[in-house]
């Protein structure tokens, strides 16, 4: 597994290591980091929002533009050409259960790394009332689609993990602002 990602030329290796390789900082979102949660960092490439709601946007630099290709590449052939963002980047991450808020479209997300553990688990709608009913589990190394407004959250993991979320069919005025922005987006 290790070498696997160390070494692969595979597009989600290949992303691994980019994320690796890259400093984002201390994570940004409060609201899914558990007490006492070190060492994570995250980051968000696109356009985005502010916790008091006001529309930003990353840099389109290099080492984003190289991200937003990684990413687009690794994706399943049908998802390759639709626009995407915002583009979290989380590193180290388990998050506890919370709903996205902020959600432009619909999420596609993929967990990456030599971990054991750490599936993305969701509601199936608003409330879950038995557990084996209604959740479900994303299977890790994949991209795969969720619904960011049911409560989720990951089990614990062992190893490197690092997640990546995208939101795709963007409102029209997210489309216009994402113009703005001058990113491969």
């Amino acid at each position: 597994l290790e070498d696997f990602w160390s070494n692969a030329e595979h597009p989600l290796a290949s992303l691994y290591r980019l994320v690796m390789a890259r400093h984002y900082g201390p994570h940004p979102r409060t609201q899914v980091l558990p007490t006492g949660a070190e060492g994570v960092e995250g980051g968000c490439v696109g356009l985005s929002q502010s916790a008091s709601r006001v529309p930003y946007c990353s840099s389109a630099s290099a080492a984003n533009c190289d991200l937003v290709r990684l990413i687009r590449r690794s994706l399943p052939p049908a998802w390759q050409p639709l626009s995407f963002t915002p583009l979290p980047v989380n590193k180290g991450l388990r998050p506890k259960p919370h709903r996205d808020s902020a959600n432009v479209g619909e999420p596609l997300c993929v967990s990456l790394g030599p971990f054991t553990g750490g599936l993305m688990r969701q509601t199936l709608g608003q409330e879950a009332l038995v557990f084996e009913r209604d959740v479900r589990f994303l299977p890790p190394w994949t991209w795969g689609s969720m619904d960011g407004t049911c409560v989720h959250s990951c089990t614990p993991h062992f190893g490197q993990r690092v997640s990546l979320h995208s939101r795709v069919r963007l409102a029209p005025l997210a489309r216009q602002s994402l113009l703005c922005c001058r990113g491969p987006w």
